[in-house]
């Protein structure tokens, strides 16, 4: 019972960090440039992938480390 609860701990803490992730590293620029309130440059280009890459990467972890719940 006690692992279950410290393992959906541990998925919740990877889910969000990769939706915070996904936020500040492709939503925040993207509307940026689109009000105007950030240039585009070559910069965003290749790190926004990046982070969207590593955001999803860390959803993906969540998912996989649900499959280590026990039957009670």
């Amino acid at each position: 019972m006690i692992h279950n609860e410290r393992v959906k701990l541990v998925t919740q803490a990877l889910s969000n960090t990769g939706v915070a992730t996904t936020a500040t590293g492709v939503i925040t620029p993207v509307v940026a440039v689109l009000y105007g309130t950030a240039p585009l440059n070559a910069t965003l280009f290749p790190v926004t992938p990046a982070l969207l890459f590593i955001g999803i990467a860390f959803h993906v972890l969540a998912q996989l480390a649900l499959g280590r719940l026990k039957d009670v």
